[in-house]
């Protein structure tokens, strides 16, 4: 697991956590990390629990990490931020490769940073509704990345410039009321998404590769890439607290989880990739190939054929609770309550078309 994944409870990695939002369990279904990327500007407090939680953050050998997002109130509030990341990353990280035209031999190269910048602008607002009675929270902070590459094809001496702009759109929306004395509801409603934009200024697809000199040994036929994968993650929970009296609490809360993707742009036809270059040099030897057909290892004459047209991720859960606190003979707390969790999963993708994998020069074993 990646250092990036998430943190460390206990000695347990980030995929044995359970991570909550306003009680609603918005754990990763396939990947067991945290599934929402909630910005930290709609949160009003996080608890972490490390040992010694109650059974209902169960299949957990780790922590349980517990976020609760901003309510609004009596008072009117706001705010707007702006953040900014840059170019201000470091120089550049060598890499230790294979030779791209002989595979038996490495070198360490740098490769020249791509132009980059990521704008985070963030406004909210929370107040009353009805005084005493209701209230509403509003938030957005769509993320706006803009990344370009400039470089110059060897096959055909093109000098071009790739963009991938991407912007991400959080927004999250909850209305509190108070129903009685002793009872009070929120109601959450969170949507994230990110839609992919095919085209030399879109956010589809993967650069051209780069070398330390500027050019490229991508086929430029390729780009900019067709294939496109729009995401979508977001989350509904009702919860209903209720004082029933002072020493006895409720909870119940009904949610649902949904996150996926959605993608298209596939090639339409059999495609071949060089797993290895076949280009003339001391580890492969065919002069009476052409330099016409001589191309660099990862070279491919046609877009890729495979690609998730749909893979959708749900979780229903519904969750109630009682919570007594008695204090005779010192003081004492029983708790019991009732879970349910339907998760599913509906899933589209794969190769549309055949792959050929030409290894050149590479020995093949016998499967006898």
């Amino acid at each position: 697991q990646e250092r990036k994944s998430g943190i460390q409870i206990d000695g347990a990695g980030s995929s044995e956590h359970r991570y909550v939002i306003d009680g609603l369990d918005t754990t990763g279904i396939r990947t067991g990390v945290s599934g929402q990327e909630m910005p930290t500007d709609f949160v009003q407090e996080v608890q972490v629990k490390s040992s010694g939680y109650n059974a209902e953050f169960r299949a957990t050998t780790g922590g349980v990490i517990s976020a609760i997002t901003k309510s609004g109130s009596n008072a009117w509030h706001g705010g707007l931020g702006y953040y900014l990341r840059n170019g201000f990353n470091g120089a550049p990280r060598p890499e230790l490769r294979a030779l791209p035209t002989d595979a038996s031999r490495s070198e360490t190269i740098v490769r020249p940073d791509d132009a980059f910048s990521r704008h985070e602008p963030v406004f909210e607002l929370g107040g009353p509704i009805l005084r005493n009675r209701l209230w509403f929270y509003l938030g957005a902070a769509p993320e706006i990345e803009r990344r370009a590459r400039t470089m110059t094809f060897r096959t055909n001496q093109q000098k071009a410039t790739f963009e991938q702009n991407e912007t991400d759109y959080n927004t999250i929306f909850n209305v509190t009321t108070q129903l009685s004395s002793s009872m009070r509801l929120k109601a959450t409603v969170n949507r994230q998404s990110l839609h992919d934009v095919p085209g030399p200024t879109g956010n589809a697809g993967a650069f051209p590769t780069i070398e330390p000199d500027g050019t490229s040994t991508s086929n430029p036929t390729l780009f900019p890439s067709p294939i496109y994968l729009d995401t979508f993650d977001n989350f509904y929970v009702g919860s209903l607290d209720w004082v029933v009296k002072p020493k006895m609490f409720v909870n119940v809360s009904v949610g649902l989880y949904d996150y996926g993707t959605h993608g298209g742009g596939a090639g339409d036809a059999l495609r071949h990739v060089f797993g290895t270059s076949n280009a003339q040099s001391a580890s492969f030897n065919f002069p009476e190939i052409p330099d016409s057909l001589r191309f660099v290892s990862g070279y491919a004459d046609l877009p890729s054929s495979s690609v998730t047209k749909f893979d959708d991720f749900t979780r229903h859960s519904v969750n109630a609770d009682v919570a007594y606190y008695p204090s005779k003979w010192g003081q004492h707390s029983i708790k019991g309550g009732f879970q349910y969790e339907r998760i599913g999963n509906s899933r589209l993708g794969g190769a549309q078309f055949p792959t050929i994998t030409l290894n050149w020069g590479s020995p093949r074993n016998s499967l006898d």
